[in-house]
C-alpha cells in the first residue's frame, strides 16, 4: 500500500509541475455567461471548521447553511497566506503573493499599475462597481481602491457599512450590471459580539453580561498574546498554555462573533433579495484566513501557515452554480478566474488561478498544489508551503534572526519562532490532518520533490511580478483601524 502511495504522490507533484507552467499563460476564453451581477463578500479571519457547512457542531451559522445549501461548497479551499493584505489581494488578481508582491508583513506596499485587478476588469467591461470595507489593510493605503468607482471605509465591522451598501445597492440602474465588495473585520480580534450573543456558547456558570464576559476576555488575551519571550543570547522560550477553561472563553466569544454576522449577512442578503436584483447575481462568500487556538502553541495568525490558518471558506449561490458540495482542494487564488467565467466575461491579464466551474458541474479535476506564502517586514524571517491532497510541506527561512534584537514589548517580535536555523516540516495528511508529525527526516525524496516543486513555482511567480506601486501617506484613520485590530500598538 505504501508504494502506491507514493506513486500518487509523484503522480501529484508531476501534475502541480505541469500546472506551474499553465499558470503563467493567458487564461482559456470565458463561456457565456450565466450571471449578469456579482456580489464577493469577505469575512476576515474565518475558520471554514467553525461554520455548520464544514461540519462545526455549534449552531454558528443557520443563515449562511441555509443559503449554502442551495449552491456550491468548497470543503477543502486553500488561503495563499496567514494574514489579510496578500490573501485579499490574491483573491482579487488570481496570482501567487510572490506574484503581486503584497506580502511583506506589516507593511506589503501597494499594488503596482501593471496588474488587472477583478474590479477593474469588471468594470472596463461596463459594471458598476463598488466596496465596503472594514478599512485598515483592506483600503487605498494598498491599492484596493483600483477599480472601484466607489470605495468606503467605515469602522471595523459590516454593520458599520451596511446603509451605505444598501442605499448603493437600491440606486443602481436596473437594467445595468454591478459588482460589489463587502469586507468586515467582525471575527477578527479583539472578539467582542453584540449583545445577546456573548453568551451563547458558554456554560451556565460562565454566562454573563457582555461587559462581564469581555472583562474576563481582554485581561486573557493580551496575556496569550505574548507567546514567546525572547531571553537576549540564549532565546530561550518561555510559554504559557492556556488552560481548557481559558480556550473555551476564547472560543466561545469568536464562534459569538460568527453567529452575530451570520444574522447580519443573512439579513441582509434578505433585503436585497427582495428588490428582485439577486435573481441575476452571483454571490460568493469568503474568507482571507483563519485564526489559530493553540493548535500549534499559539493564537492569533500572521505568523505560521498551518491549516487552522489556511483552510478557509468558499461558498458561491446564484444563477449557473448547482447545488454540490466541492471536497476536491482548490485555492482562494482560483475565486477570480471562476467568477469571470460564471459571468461571461474575459480575462485579460495572466492568473495562476484556474476557474472551478467544470469542477461544480461534475467535471474531472486533477489533484493539484496550493502554494502559499507569509514574509516580514522587519525581520528576515521568509515562510512558505505547499499543499497537496496527501501532503504539506512548510519551509522556514529563519536564518537572518540570528542576531536580531527580539523586544518583549514588541507585539509581533515575541510572536515569531525561537529558532534561528532553516528548517522544513512534512505532514502526512492521509494520517495526521492535524499536522502534528514532522516526517520530513523519513521522507528524504519527497521533501526534495517539493522544495523543487517551491523553487519553481517562485520562480514562474516572479515571472508575472510587476514594479511595486507608490503607497500614500499613512493616515491616521488607517492607523486607528490597525490599533483596534491589534497591529499596532
Amino acid at each position: 500500500m505504501k508504494q502506491l502511495w507514493y506513486r500518487k504522490t509523484w503522480l501529484v507533484l508531476g501534475a502541480a509541475v505541469l500546472l506551474l507552467a499553465a499558470g503563467c499563460s493567458r487564461p482559456e476564453p470565458a463561456s457565456a455567461p450565466v450571471a449578469g451581477n456579482l456580489i464577493v463578500i469577505s469575512i476576515d479571519t474565518l475558520r471554514a471548521d467553525h461554520l455548520g457547512a464544514y461540519g462545526y457542531p455549534r449552531a454558528t451559522s443557520p443563515r449562511l447553511d441555509a443559503l449554502a445549501a442551495g449552491g456550491a461548497v468548497f470543503t477543502n479551499t486553500i488561503s495563499p497566506s496567514g494574514w489579510t493584505v496578500p490573501a485579499h489581494m490574491t483573491l482579487f488578481t488570481g496570482l501567487d503573493p510572490v506574484a503581486h508582491r503584497l506580502i511583506d508583513f506589516p507593511r506589503p506596499g501597494r499594488l503596482g499599475e501593471g496588474y488587472r485587478t477583478l474590479a477593474a476588469v469588471l468594470k472596463a467591461q461596463g459594471f458598476h462597481t463598488a466596496a465596503f470595507t472594514g478599512g485598515g489593510f483592506i483600503s487605498e493605503q494598498h491599492g484596493f481602491e483600483i477599480g472601484f468607482d466607489r470605495f468606503v471605509t467605515r469602522g471595523r465591522h459590516f454593520e458599520h457599512s451596511a446603509r451605505e451598501f444598501r442605499d448603493w445597492f437600491e440606486a443602481l440602474p436596473a437594467d445595468e450590471r454591478f459588482f460589489v465588495f463587502y469586507h468586515g473585520f467582525n471575527t477578527h480580534r479583539p472578539y467582542r459580539p453584540p449583545e445577546g450573543f456573548g453568551d451563547r456558547f458558554l456554560a451556565d456558570d460562565a454566562k454573563g453580561s457582555g461587559e462581564e464576559v469581555a472583562d474576563r476576555l481582554f485581561p486573557l488575551l493580551e496575556d496569550l498574546a505574548v507567546l514567546h519571550r525572547h531571553h537576549e543570547g540564549d532565546r530561550e522560550a518561555i510559554t504559557r498554555r492556556p488552560s481548557d477553561d481559558e480556550l473555551e472563553l476564547v472560543v466561545s466569544q469568536y464562534d459569538a462573533e460568527i453567529a452575530a454576522v451570520d444574522v447580519l449577512l443573512g439579513t441582509l442578503l434578505d433585503s436585497l433579495k427582495n428588490t428582485g436584483r439577486l435573481d441575476d447575481t452571483l454571490v460568493v462568500i469568503v474568507s482571507d484566513h483563519g485564526d489559530e487556538f493553540y493548535e500549534h502553541a499559539s493564537l492569533d495568525h500572521v505568523h505560521s501557515l498551518y491549516d487552522e490558518l489556511l483552510q478557509v471558506p468558499w461558498l458561491m449561490f446564484g444563477p449557473g452554480v448547482p447545488a454540490v458540495t466541492v471536497d476536491e482542494q482548490v485555492g482562494l487564488i482560483d475565486v477570480m478566474p471562476t467568477v469571470l467565467e460564471l459571468l461571461g466575461v474575459e480575462p485579460t491579464a495572466p492568473m495562476q488561478g484556474k476557474s472551478r466551474v467544470a469542477l461544480i458541474r461534475g467535471g474531472p479535476s486533477g489533484d493539484e498544489a496550493v502554494f502559499s506564502f507569509n514574509r516580514y517586514s522587519d525581520y528576515p524571517y521568509r515562510l512558505a508551503s505547499v499543499r497537496t491532497p496527501g501532503w504539506k510541506f512548510i519551509r522556514w527561512q529563519l536564518a537572518g534572526m540570528r542576531g536580531k534584537p527580539l523586544s518583549s514589548q514588541d507585539h509581533y517580535t515575541v510572536q515569531f519562532r525561537s529558532e534561528t536555523e532553516d528548517f522544513v516540516e512534512l505532514f502526512d495528511l492521509t494520517t495526521d490532518p492535524g499536522e502534528k508529525q514532522n516526517v520530513a527526516a523519513t521522507h528524504p525524496e519527497v521533501v526534495r520533490a517539493f522544495e523543487n516543486l517551491l523553487v519553481e513555482r517562485e520562480r514562474s511567480s516572479l515571472r508575472l511580478a510587476q514594479t511595486p506601486g507608490q503607497s500614500p501617506e499613512l493616515t491616521e484613520e488607517y492607523l486607528e483601524a490597525l490599533k483596534s485590530l491589534g497591529y499596532v500598538q
